[in-house]
């Protein structure tokens, strides 16, 4: 008897260990790139070899830029190198935004998370990768100077890459542009054995022209570029610095891709809903859902208006079902790097509550490593027919502010005691066949 007990406890305890792996999401190793490599490195058409411009001319360095930050985090099929998909996602983009509006690396870089790594609607294609944690996307809105520079060569070790974006005025053709190149490499300006030498760094352009139409025959668009005062003689002239010395152009911030939080795999895989910005048809920017899973049937979830008329309670769409328990999942990512990873306790106050208005109290809260992203996980003991978030206050609608975008997974567990039914009747069945 003793002996069977003793096996017993080993069968449950086999289970148990079983099913919290199975259970438990399984996050990838995240490749660390070097950050001196010269891939991936999309080019736009541009101007061909005669220097003449296609009608009209093609604005999507944004997207270029976006799949190079993408590409080089590792994102794409496993067979491919960097440089094939980054490729292929600047296609994916080019296709969705086309390439005679301009646009903002950040948003492209969302949409194509949202539409295709965490897309389980795109499980079949293999660009789906929900145990990826490339994903939390910063930006920094402000003038860069020269002092900045150190700064953006640290970024390339946590990140990848780093996509920098300038505005710049022709006084002789009296117009401005806009331009986003891909920051890959550089020496530190403290560190003279750095690599390469000398007070440079390395670009990546998708613009494949030196000039004047005249294409780079030797390193495409793979060129060295000063960061100091003096602007060189020849295009392109892009500087880390705005002085009185170069008053014609100047960075105007940056965007990284670095590591973040993620949600299971099995509650994207259920009904995952993201709430982001895209663009129309005219290259003005929207919000959007982007609703995937299982049982993206239950529809979008629904802005509720409050007594005031503004958008701050969401309500998220459910199924009832008997003797299950429900998690529900929100990632917000924002703008910049706001918040402590040790004070879960200064995230934002977003609550969740059930049909009849009661808050849900059971919550944990996690703060991505850098601060940039909140995760925040409730359980409700019961299936609601629906549920609600109540944000603080209307950036969550409008996406402005610091919230740069956010998204929902949800998913029905069995409760424990329903589960240890289950274990249990599994043991039954293997004491039965031992006494056979």
């Amino acid at each position: 008897m003793r002996h069977k007990r003793i096996a017993t406890f080993l069968v449950v305890g086999m289970i148990l260990v079983t099913w919290s792996l199975l259970a438990a999401p399984v996050w990838a190793q995240q490749q660390q790139y070097d950050v001196y490599k010269n891939v991936p490195d999309v080019d736009k058409p541009d101007r061909d070899a005669n220097g003449i411009w296609p009608d009209p001319g093609d604005m999507s360095c944004w997207q270029a830029t976006a799949a190079n930050l993408l590409g080089g985090a590792g994102w794409g099929l496993a067979a491919n190198t960097p440089q094939q998909n980054a490729d292929a996602i600047y296609g994916h983009m080019n296709t969705h935004f086309g390439w005679a509006n301009s646009g903002k690396p950040e948003i492209a870089i969302n949409w194509w998370l949202y539409n295709y790594g965490y897309n389980s609607d795109q499980a079949g294609s293999g660009w789906y990768q929900p145990t990826k944690t490339y994903n939390d996307v910063t930006v920094i809105n402000r003038t860069l100077c020269s002092f900045d520079y150190d700064f953006l060569l640290d970024e390339l070790e946590r990140c990848q890459y780093v996509g920098v974006s300038w505005e710049f005025f022709d006084p002789v053709l009296d117009v401005g542009f806009a331009h986003c190149l891909t920051l890959i490499g550089g020496n530190h300006v403290g560190n003279p054995n750095a690599r390469p030498t000398g007070n440079v760094s390395l670009w990546h352009d998708s613009d494949r022209d030196v000039g004047n139409g005249v294409l780079d025959p030797v390193n495409d668009d793979q060129y060295t570029n000063t960061f100091d005062l003096v602007p060189p003689a020849a295009l392109p002239h892009w500087h880390i610095n705005y002085t009185a010395a170069v008053p014609q152009n100047w960075a105007l911030g940056y965007v990284t891709l670095c590591p973040g939080e993620q949600k299971p795999a099995s509650a994207l895989e259920n009904y995952d809903a993201a709430w982001h910005r895209d663009y129309n048809a005219a290259g003005s920017e929207i919000q959007v859902w982007r609703t995937a899973g299982a049982n993206k049937n239950w529809g979008d979830p629904t802005w509720d208006p409050d007594a005031t008329g503004d958008y701050t309670t969401l309500e998220i769409p459910n199924e009832e079902i008997e003797k299950m328990f429900k998690m529900v999942y929100l990632l917000v990512d924002f703008k910049d790097r706001l918040y402590d990873p040790a004070d879960p306790d200064g995230a934002p106050d977003i609550k969740l509550e059930d049909d009849g208005g009661n808050e849900v109290l059971d919550l944990i809260i996690t703060i991505s490593a850098d601060g940039g992203q909140i995760l925040y996980e409730w359980k409700m003991d019961d299936q609601p027919p629906f549920e609600r978030i109540i944000f603080p206050n209307t950036d969550y609608y409008y996406l402005t502010g610091d919230i740069k975008d956010f998204n929902i997974a949800t998913e029905c567990v069995p409760e424990p005691a329903t589960m240890g039914l289950l274990v249990l009747g599994g043991i039954g069945l293997l004491i039965r066949r031992k006494r056979n």
